[in-house]
């Protein structure tokens, strides 16, 4: 059994049971018993004997409101499949874009001097 402190924060009792400190939120009031909130600080703790209804709780299986709950594993220790390392793969379009290089004037029938230029229409105030 683990040796408990005198008071500790959600987070820490949510970590003693083994469950991220939102699923332990969603469980107070009815598989976990509220925590006492301190009035000077207004922080939320568990005395040593929530601690122990708590560690209870997660050891029976069998919340404060009397019914089953099933707690899952996090996962932390399953094995997880290694992604592949991306391949990058050849452009395929790349002769169809040396194709295009340098075949945009600069609206006046000149080159634009760009091999990449764009051609701006006139209603955006371009020349074409």
């Amino acid at each position: 059994m683990e040796s408990m402190e005198r008071i500790v924060s959600v987070a820490e009792m949510s970590r003693m049971v083994g469950l991220s400190r939102a699923r332990f939120y969603q469980l107070v009031g009815s598989t976990f018993p509220f925590p006492i909130y301190d009035v000077a600080t207004h922080r939320p703790f568990f005395n040593e004997e929530l601690q122990q209804v708590c560690m209870d709780v997660r050891r029976r299986n069998v919340g404060i409101n009397g019914k089953p709950i099933f707690f899952h594993s996090r996962g932390g220790n399953a094995l997880v499949p290694k992604r592949k390392a991306k391949t990058t793969k050849p452009n395929q379009y790349v002769d169809l874009i040396d194709g295009f290089a340098g075949t945009w004037t600069d609206g006046d029938g000149g080159s634009s001097g760009c091999s990449n230029a764009i051609p701006i229409p006139e209603w955006c105030g371009g020349n074409g």
